[in-house]
């Protein structure tokens, strides 16, 4: 009787140890860190924010550029940062574009806590860009017109909790429009917004491929 009660405890304790050691020897899988999108602006890293964008753009859906480059961030940012394993927060909707410019610009200078408490939402981390360069070219030939219009953005990964930029990344975007029509009404400086989106998207996906390379 107390041998099999001891073969018993011996066989209980022996699954235990398994399972404890089975466990200890599992990686656990990482909690993915929350990343808010506050947004872009013009307003900040210099170089295109002295030009009026809404000269220089044409646009067909007569939105404003710099709102349209809003939704193009969010919509790049919250796919691409979705696969870097980062849960991306849209939080570009909470506020207009002139309050927004004044919430990168804080976000610039460190001030978390200002952002957090318009948006409502604290995750780990806050991303913001700034539209660091914004040229057009014309060039005019026999045969065609030929307008490019090159971006060049930042971006900034900023702690939530201290305010301390952790990730910087530049992404440049180059594209062009040709044959453009070069009525009486027509400005040689003109870009269509498929150009603009386009310079946009070839910028931030530079800049997410280093982001997933860092994360």
């Amino acid at each position: 009787m107390e041998r099999k009660l001891w073969r018993a405890i011996c066989k209980n304790v022996f699954w235990v140890l398994s399972l404890t050691l089975w466990f200890l020897g599992t990686p656990v899988a990482s909690a993915n860190y929350s990343i808010g999108l506050v947004g872009i602006s013009a307003a900040v890293q210099g170089g295109g924010s002295n030009l009026n964008f809404s000269n220089y753009i044409d646009m067909k859906s007569r939105r404003d550029p710099i709102e349209y480059a809003q939704d193009v961030f969010t919509e790049i940012m919250m796919v691409q940062l979705s696969g870097s394993g980062l849960d991306p927060i849209d939080m570009t909707e909470r506020a207009d574009n002139a309050r927004r410019d004044e919430l990168i610009l804080q976000l610039a200078q460190g001030d978390t806590n200002t952002v957090v408490k318009q948006f409502r939402i604290k995750p780990d981390y806050l991303v913001y860009g700034g539209i660091a360069n914004f040229t057009v070219s014309h060039r005019e030939s026999m045969v065609s017109n030929n307008i490019s219009v090159e971006t060049d953005l930042s971006v900034r990964i900023v702690d939530a909790a201290t305010g301390k930029v952790v990730f910087v990344a530049t992404g440049k975007g180059k594209s062009s429009t040709h044959d453009v029509d070069m009525g009486k009404n027509a400005k040689a400086d003109k870009i269509s917004e498929e150009a603009w989106h386009d310079s946009l998207e070839k910028a931030l996906t530079q800049i997410n491929e280093k982001i997933k390379k860092a994360v």
